[in-house]
């Protein structure tokens, strides 16, 4: 043993480069460096880390003595969005999070299997 601690690295699934924690976006999909595919984190690490952000200043304003509806209402209005983003920008240094592919820019839900054309929309 050298005595180091082992940094965990993500990696891309496509080419198998390392990825910078500081490339990484939790919530929507980046281009590997390397190769140019497009990555994502699990859905899982999403929904942690929204949940998280979510419920963050509702503790806090319970930790600090805040205890009607309207002070709560109060704190996660004000505090949602800067706790989502400390959440989203740092929580991938503590919880590496797991990469998968991610979808296309032009991807759609086209969930109708006919052809796209001018006569075919609906009238």
């Amino acid at each position: 043993m050298s005595g180091r601690i082992e940094k965990s690295v993500a990696r891309c699934i496509k080419c198998g480069a390392p990825l910078s924690q500081r490339n990484i976006w939790p919530i929507v999909a980046f281009p590997c460096p390397t190769c140019g595919a497009q990555l994502q984190t699990a859905q899982w690490y999403r929904r942690v880390t929204t949940a998280t952000g979510l419920l963050c200043p509702v503790a806090l304003a319970l930790a600090a003595g805040v205890r009607t509806w309207r002070g709560l209402l109060i704190a996660e209005l004000v505090g949602f969005l800067p706790s989502l983003y400390v959440f989203v920008n740092f929580f991938k240094f503590l919880v590496p999070p797991k990469l998968v592919a991610g979808l296309p820019k032009d991807a759609s839900l086209n969930l109708r299997d006919e052809p796209k054309s001018a006569d075919s929309r609906p009238r």
